[in-house]
């Protein structure tokens, strides 16, 4: 797999905004207790969780929202900063991401995650199952840049943990 970004014969749009969310300021909290983190990558630097907050009906404009919050956890002993996360998905979905909670992971010493998360808007009639890529950079304990990606294949299966 290569780098994130438009390919034409796949049709992915890579998407970050540095914006917060000006509109929907929901409480997920009885979401949070019925949909359980999954996890899509873990290596020896972190683990990366998703999971489902709310799913809405349709809008005026036919369009279903999803909403994910997505978790990142420290597995070194030592900070990792100047973290990004990024999501590409199909044409056929719109994504609104806001930033994370935090731009360094804490170390694994100090049980904090840091939270991010996003919106995906699809139409209604679109019924056919979707992934995302992502890709994670951030600097290690040595200064080096790494970067982390991966697919996370039809989505809404995952988060309803099917």
């Amino acid at each position: 797999m290569s780098a994130l970004g438009t390919t034409k014969d796949e049709g992915y749009d890579l998407v970050t905004n540095e914006a917060a969310f000006d509109r929907a300021n929901h409480d997920f909290e009885s979401d949070r207790e019925r949909h359980p983190f999954r996890q899509i990558h873990e290596d020896e630097f972190l683990c990366i969780r998703i999971r489902l907050l709310s799913s809405s009906s349709p809008d005026n404009q036919g369009m279903q929202v999803v909403h994910v919050e997505a978790q990142f956890a420290n597995k070194t002993p030592r900070v990792l900063a100047k973290f990004l996360f990024q999501v590409s998905v199909p044409k056929f979905v719109r994504l609104e991401m806001m930033p994370a909670n935090a731009g360094s992971l804490p170390p694994s010493t100090q049980p904090q995650t840091v939270m991010q998360r996003l919106r995906l808007f699809k139409e209604r009639t679109e019924m056919r199952p979707f992934s995302f890529r992502f890709r994670f950079t951030f600097i290690d304990p040595s200064g080096q840049q790494l970067v982390r990606q991966g697919v996370v294949n039809d989505v809404l299966r995952v988060l309803n943990g099917r």
